[in-house]
């Protein structure tokens, strides 16, 4: 009987971890990418100097980009951020070139990668396939202060609004619900930091 009790509690506890990773995962690839920072395009220097510029081209954003403005190449050690088409990316140094979702007293920053996965058919004669899924993780940065964490989780987000009531508010609720706010309003994550950067007070 024992043995019986001990096996379903060992089961329950991996299905509920199973669960809750899956509705993590869920919620961390569901921020909206709507921020546009501006049509002017800007190069960033760590020296604290901006530069705009109408002829920029970018290479390479996803993993090691490199970027020349008006046909003369920017020494990417010395560049902090830039900003193309709207879009602003952060120059990490564990972490790449990371992409702005939100801006504020916190920014929130998505990294793109592929995860290359394998599977293999069934039969007489099995055949090995790759599958190449493209996934994100998030990392937050305070007070444009250049060094990033992890945002991992629901947890993660709760602790990085600690102080605004409000958001914290919209975030500390039941997986299941916070999951049916993110189908409902695809804008709900870059909501609760945006509310938060608000000076803790409703957008609308």
């Amino acid at each position: 009987m024992y043995k019986h009790l001990f096996s379903g509690l060992i089961l329950g506890i991996f299905m509920f971890l199973a669960s809750a990773s899956k509705v993590n995962n869920f919620i961390l690839q569901n921020f909206a990418h709507d921020l546009n920072e501006g049509s002017t395009d800007r190069v960033e220097m760590n020296d604290g100097r901006s530069i705009e510029t109408s002829n920029m081209r970018v290479t390479g954003v996803a993993n090691r980009p490199q970027v020349w403005v008006d046909g003369e190449k920017v020494s990417m050690k010395d560049v902090k951020g830039f900003r193309k088409n709207g879009v602003y990316y952060l120059q990490t140094k564990k972490h790449g070139s990371v992409r702005r979702v939100v801006q504020g007293t916190i920014n929130v920053y998505e990294k793109g990668y592929v995860d290359k996965t394998t599977s293999t058919s069934q039969g007489p004669n099995p055949m090995r396939f790759e599958h190449n899924v493209e996934k994100s993780y998030y990392l937050i940065e305070r007070n444009n202060s250049g060094e990033v964490e992890f945002l991992m989780n629901k947890n993660d987000i709760i602790t990085a609004v600690q102080g605004c009531p409000l958001a914290v508010q919209m975030v500390d609720i039941k997986n299941n619900a916070l999951a049916k706010q993110i189908k409902k309003n695809k804008r709900y994550l870059n909501e609760i930091f945006e509310v938060y950067n608000n000076d803790c007070k409703p957008l609308r």
